[in-house]
């Protein structure tokens, strides 16, 4: 899958439509994903956890980009992107509207990111 960068921040940012989901659960969001090599897990906007009845898998002490240690629970779903699936994943509620899509499901993919193109491109390894 190839994309522009999302004008919708400043600077432009990767970003994916991602489909969220409780494991073997009907209901299915689709928010924007932000693509964060920075965060060690995903995470979803709050309300989806409420929406969806996201199980809570265990606490853990997470610090955001301030460096703030806090605990935090930890959630998990299943998460799509652009038909690719990642079967309970582990994520984080976050007051943001977006999803973060982080190291634990892009270590899974090959991402190239080309800021001066502001361009992206996701896809699966080829197996080995």
């Amino acid at each position: 899958m190839k994309r522009a960068y999302s004008r919708a921040f400043d600077p432009p940012a990767p970003v994916v439509p991602v489909r969220v989901r409780a494991p073997s659960g009907l209901d299915v969001a689709t928010v924007d994903g932000k693509l964060d090599t920075g965060a060690d897990l995903c995470a979803v906007p709050e309300r989806l956890v409420t929406e969806l009845d996201l199980p809570p898998v265990r606490a853990v002490r997470a610090a955001g980009f301030q460096g703030t240690l806090e605990e935090v629970v930890v959630f998990r779903l299943d998460l799509e992107i652009d038909g690719l699936s990642f079967p309970h994943v582990e994520a984080l509620a976050t007051r943001r509207p977006y999803v973060i899509v982080g190291r634990n499901v892009l270590r899974r993919l090959l991402v190239r990111l080309d800021g001066p193109r502001a361009q992206l491109e996701i896809r699966r390894p080829k197996p080995a």
